[in-house]
């Protein structure tokens, strides 16, 4: 069983302890007093202590410190990894719901919104954030397909996009629901299909 990744992706550049509890905790500070929009570099730097000249030798953005800060913050999305394939493709798209409901959620929701207007930062998220996520769920549809649960032909990258993307668009606007009812609703659509069944 591959070891799934399934939290935003903590950076291997890791600073030194002291450098790092402080950014991220400044990070926690600013985001916990005035949200996602608090966490400017020159807050960082400002509150932190830390000049700009290191926080962007270790951080590329702003989104970067902010996914940092969740990992550290708020952990991983508690996803089993034992059990029959197909129950562990739900149990993951249930934690991810949890997740996303939980507190990480509305930090979560700020750097996507953020990302939709700076490339750099899209390009941070897309890296550190949704490759993390598609990877996990990706290793577990490539199980199903080799014990003939799920197609051959799929495309495992693509079919984890499409499950996850409705609990992205809940978090952002509200709807569906962000819960794991959810989660296994979109699992029966995606996996089992809503087409009417051949009758001949």
């Amino acid at each position: 069983m591959a070891e799934l990744p399934t939290a935003p992706d903590v950076s291997t550049r890791r600073p030194r302890e002291r450098v790092w509890r402080q950014v991220i905790g400044a990070a926690r500070e600013l985001i916990e007093t005035g949200g996602y929009a608090a966490l400017t570099v020159d807050a960082l730097v400002a509150t932190s202590g830390i000049s700009k000249k290191t926080v962007y030798r270790w951080w590329d953005n702003r989104a970067d410190v902010a996914l940092d800060m969740i990992a550290e913050a708020f952990g991983q999305p508690d996803a089993p990894s034992d059990g029959p394939v197909l129950d562990q493709i739900r149990h993951y798209l249930e934690a991810e719901a949890r997740y996303l409901s939980g507190s990480a959620g509305p930090v979560l929701a700020g750097v996507l919104a953020d990302a939709q207007h700076r490339p750099a930062l899209a390009a941070t998220v897309e890296k550190r954030y949704f490759t993390a996520r598609r990877s996990g769920l990706g290793a577990l549809l490539n199980e199903a397909a080799r014990e003939g649960m799920l197609s051959a032909t799929i495309n495992p990258d693509l079919t984890a996009t499409i499950l996850l993307a409705p609990l992205h668009q809940a978090l952002l606007t509200h709807y569906p629901a962000l819960d794991e009812e959810t989660a296994r609703q979109i699992m029966q659509l995606v996996l089992h299909g809503i087409s009417v069944p051949d009758s001949a």
